[in-house]
């Protein structure tokens, strides 16, 4: 606006001394004798022309000023709106061909940019949402219908291992129960997937109540110590007696020190697994331990993506198996209840994974 000011008082500037020349010509033309009226006349004519010059650049200024700061002002407007998030209606009408008008062609360029930007950036989000839904529902339903027949297959394995339709040597019943475990651990699979795909479309939900975490995971590790075979891992559990009870999905809660559980269990050899829980500020932490392979620190990162390839990175790690699955699926159970899963690992010293949970529901 300083612009459209200046021209202003330039302008009135100008009338005032344009009216104070042409009092003061007049004055002197009636004011002397007849030896000095022609000196008269040429001062009256003298002021006359510099008042009107005067009062004409002022005018000039002042439209200049003021066609100036509007330019201005609707580029500032126009701006303002795209900080906002709302592309400008229009372009901007040239008043000057000068650098304004460049800057004004700039603006209107960079507008056109804008928008497209918006455009672009809406229809992106719009395909990207039908896709996670397609692949939402592609995964529920191929999961469901590869899951119809694999029970089959288990409920007769289960038939022949009771030796119903008669007695089996030692050879088929290891091979039934070979079909068995394979099964189970399809079945396992397919329902990581349906969890994963119910929290990628947040549809995922939990069904709160007061806890015990120290309950959950007494009960989880009588379930784990069938899984280490013949290892020679110890599996120990230390639950200190003033951890609070939590706001969290019981199911859920089995779910997430199950997987991390598991996991420890696989990857580790010898040594033991040890699963603390514990207060801390807020919350409760549930920490599972091993002394197993390691992680590296580099894919510390990325454990967490589902069907992360650093499960495949090592014959090592091929031979022990698994989606990739597992943390990821847990990582999203724990941040639903408001938590958060960390890790920590030494490649050869083993890992450590810490649940937080918040003791009230967020």
């Amino acid at each position: 606006m300083a612009p459209r000011r200046t021209g202003l008082v330039l302008a009135t500037v100008g009338l005032v001394v344009s009216l104070g020349l042409g009092v003061f010509g007049l004055a002197a033309l009636f004011g002397v004798g007849a030896a000095g009226a022609r000196q008269a006349e040429f001062v009256v004519a003298l002021g006359l022309a510099g008042a009107a010059s005067l009062a004409l650049a002022s005018f000039t200024a002042w439209l200049a000023g003021r066609d100036f700061s509007d330019d201005l002002v609707r580029v500032d407007e126009g701006l303002r709106a795209m900080i906002d998030d709302e592309a400008p209606s229009a372009d901007h009408s040239l008043r000057t061909l000068d650098e304004l008008g460049q800057l004004v062609r700039a603006f209107d360029a960079l507008r056109r940019a804008f928008e497209d930007s918006l455009s672009r950036e809406a229809r992106l989000l719009r395909e990207a949402e039908a896709a996670e839904a397609v692949k939402g529902e592609f995964l529920q339903a191929v999961s469901h219908e590869l899951r119809t027949p694999l029970n089959a297959i288990l409920g007769f394995a289960d038939v022949l291992l009771g030796e119903i339709d008669g007695p089996l040597n030692a050879d088929q019943i290891q091979d039934l129960r070979i079909i068995r475990g394979a099964g189970e651990h399809l079945v396992a699979l397919f329902n990581d997937v349906l969890d994963l795909s119910a929290a990628a479309t947040d549809q995922l939900r939990l069904e709160r109540v007061r806890v015990s975490p120290g309950a959950i995971v007494s009960q989880v590790a009588a379930e784990l110590r069938g899984l280490r075979g013949g290892k020679s891992v110890d599996l120990v559990v230390e639950i200190d007696g003033d951890v609070p009870e939590v706001e969290a999905d019981p199911k859920r809660l089995r779910q997430i020190v199950t997987n991390l559980g598991s996991n420890a269990i696989k990857f580790t050899d010898e040594g033991e697994v040890r699963l603390q829980v514990g207060r801390v500020a807020g919350g409760v932490a549930i920490r599972i331990v091993d002394t197993g392979i390691g992680i590296p620190e580099d894919a510390l990162d990325r454990i967490f993506e589902e069907f992360d390839r650093f499960v495949e990175s090592t014959p090592e790690r091929r031979r022990r198996g698994g989606a990739g699955l597992g943390l990821a699926i847990a990582k999203s159970l724990v941040e639903l209840h408001g938590g958060r899963l960390t890790a920590e690992s030494r490649v050869g010293k083993g890992s450590t994974f810490t649940v937080i949970l918040p003791t009230e529901a967020q």
